[in-house]
């Protein structure tokens, strides 16, 4: 975008913050379009965040995508935002074409290693009338089914988490234009991906205590916050019903604990042992 026409728009946005209407701007970009020339723009008029547009730390599945740029130039991105002072954010992408499991957690370990502020991750949908549209019709991109985009993001969430990275949304915001027919045409799209990717992580965590707990248990309590319930029993309670499949003979007590932090699982077997966990990324 030419300068100038930059600096009109962040005029018109920087006069909210003048009336103390708002605190800050974000701006999103690509990683190879920063330069601490047009950083020092955006310092002039309150921007607070750049959100890098990575998609992959792989620079053959960055050319698949035809992003423009090399891998290397993400983290060299992030460094100059660092030394100006700005917060940083980074959005991924899941089931790239070419992309494996292991590709993608490796490009989550280098996220870690470069350590931004914040990241959103979305799986890969096929919208119609693209290059990517091409590719599914010919059989030469299969998507990620829903449940491999939630294992793969629950395994993003844990190792970002663990490392103090802030995750700001799973899934894709879904617009009206998205939800007329034949626009998607393929993909793990669903309006609470996020959701089920917090599911996924709260019963994983639970197996974790529930790990101290032999076949002969009668009466499992658990305590959390009133605002993790509904993750920890899953959508249409499918975490619960997995832990009575795995105790079909223990009483099951899930409730609500006003003390509790969120993230706080609190687990009390047959009114005896108490055991207590708490899972990373969760405010």
């Amino acid at each position: 975008m030419d300068s100038a026409y930059q600096e009109e728009l962040l005029s018109y946005a920087h006069a909210f913050i003048q009336k103390g209407l708002v605190h800050a701007i974000r701006v999103s970009t690509r990683p190879d379009y920063i330069t601490e020339d047009k950083l020092l723009l955006l310092k002039k008029y309150d921007v607070g965040t750049v959100e890098i547009g990575a998609q992959s730390f792989v620079d053959d599945i960055l050319q698949s995508a035809q992003r423009g740029h090399r891998a290397d130039s993400i983290a060299q991105s992030i460094l100059i935002l660092k030394k100006l002072g700005f917060r940083t954010g980074l959005h991924l992408m899941v089931g790239l074409p070419l992309e494996t499991k292991e590709q993608f957690l490796y490009s989550i370990d280098q996220t870690v290693k470069i350590r931004p502020d914040a990241v959103r991750i979305h799986p890969v949908i096929v919208f119609n009338d693209t290059a990517l549209a091409v590719e599914f019709r010919e059989g030469r991109y299969i998507p990620l089914e829903l449940s491999e985009a939630v294992e793969l993001c629950c395994l993003a969430w844990e190792k970002l988490s663990l490392a103090g990275i802030r995750i700001i949304r799973m899934g894709v915001h879904i617009t009206p234009e998205m939800e007329k027919s034949g626009m998607v045409l393929a993909g793990p799209i669903h309006p609470a991906f996020g959701s089920l990717v917090l599911d996924s992580v709260f019963y994983d965590y639970t197996r974790r205590l529930l790990q101290k707990a032999s076949d002969s248990v009668k009466e499992f309590r658990f305590q959390l916050s009133q605002k993790d319930i509904s993750n920890f029993r899953g959508q249409n309670n499918a975490n619960t019903k997995a832990i009575k499949k795995l105790y079909p003979h223990t009483n099951l007590i899930v409730e609500s604990n006003p003390g509790q932090v969120r993230g706080e699982i609190s687990l009390t077997i047959d009114s005896k042992e108490s055991f207590y966990l708490k899972i990373p990324g969760m405010h």
